[in-house]
């Protein structure tokens, strides 16, 4: 959300730059451990996930290198914050202060550290960043277009990536692949295969979720236009049907639900503990 309205542009308050973005994420974030704590007062025994881009950036030459780099340093960024990992070595830590945040800021983030960590992954994921001056992105040492990656990692391998730097257990919180039920389907194996892989070898994810269960509609704008354009990529798809839209189940439900049914190891592999927090290195 930091990133469409603060930085992107693309929601309210339609604002660009990184101190811009700055102002966003901390007030998100802050809001979220507050939010947190007022939850864990009511019940001590809950458990608090936040839901993030699961990305990678992939130079294809040199002059897309550095932004590249950068992009993979940010990608943890949120959960960093909120989780209350960032001391005086951390990295980006100058970033952090160049757009707004305090030494005060980054103390507070430390005292009121939150839980599990949600990733979003889906075939677009990845990047592949290339130098060309008619592209979107302007950095010190030209234009670079950002377009999805054709030759991609996966999940499997990108989750370990993740699993290292926070150590704390893994929800695949957002997942899906718009398209036809054979797409869908697809996707849902894949996702499942890469759980069921990463999990034998000893890294804790611990659920999935499929986005949206009804298909979305004019996500195809970022909903900045209202068109009514249904875009296919729910286990329900919309269609219309005497002027009223009707949720029709998609064959990738059943296989989703055959899933969610199954004993917790048959459904997505060995290796299920320990679902407690893992102590960060």
């Amino acid at each position: 959300m930091s990133s469409f309205a603060a930085d992107f542009g693309h929601w309210y308050p339609f604002l660009t730059g990184h101190k811009n973005f700055g102002r966003a994420l901390k007030n998100v974030a802050k809001g979220l451990c507050m939010s947190w704590e007022e939850i864990k007062q009511v019940r001590p025994d809950a458990r608090m996930m936040v839901s993030d881009t699961h990305e990678y950036w992939h130079p294809l030459d040199d002059g897309a290198k550095d932004h590249a780099e950068f992009m993979n340093q940010r990608r943890f960024l949120t959960h960093d914050l909120y989780g209350g990992r960032i001391g005086d070595d951390y990295p980006m830590r100058p970033y952090l202060l160049d757009m707004g945040f305090t030494d005060l800021d980054l103390e507070w983030f430390r005292e009121h550290a939150a839980d599990l960590v949600g990733v979003d992954y889906y075939p677009h994921s990845e990047h592949q960043l290339r130098s060309n001056p008619r592209g979107v992105i302007e950095t010190p040492t030209g234009r670079l277009a950002d377009e999805t990656a054709e030759k991609q990692f996966g999940f499997a391998k990108l989750v370990k990536q993740y699993f290292d730097h926070f150590r704390r257990p893994i929800v695949l919180a957002e997942t899906g692949a718009p398209g036809d039920d054979e797409r869908k389907l697809w996707w849902l194996e894949e996702s499942v295969r890469g759980i069921r892989q990463v999990r034998e070898e000893g890294v804790p994810v611990v659920g999935i979720v499929w986005w949206g269960a009804i298909d979305q509609v004019d996500w195809d704008s970022n909903l900045r236009r209202r068109n009514n354009n249904i875009n296919p990529t729910g286990l329900w798809e919309l269609k219309w049907n005497g002027g009223k839209l009707e949720r029709v189940p998609t064959r990738a439900l059943d296989a989703y639900r055959r899933y969610i049914q199954m004993p917790i190891a048959e459904s997505v592999g060995e290796g299920t503990e320990p679902l407690a927090p893992i102590a960060p290195p």
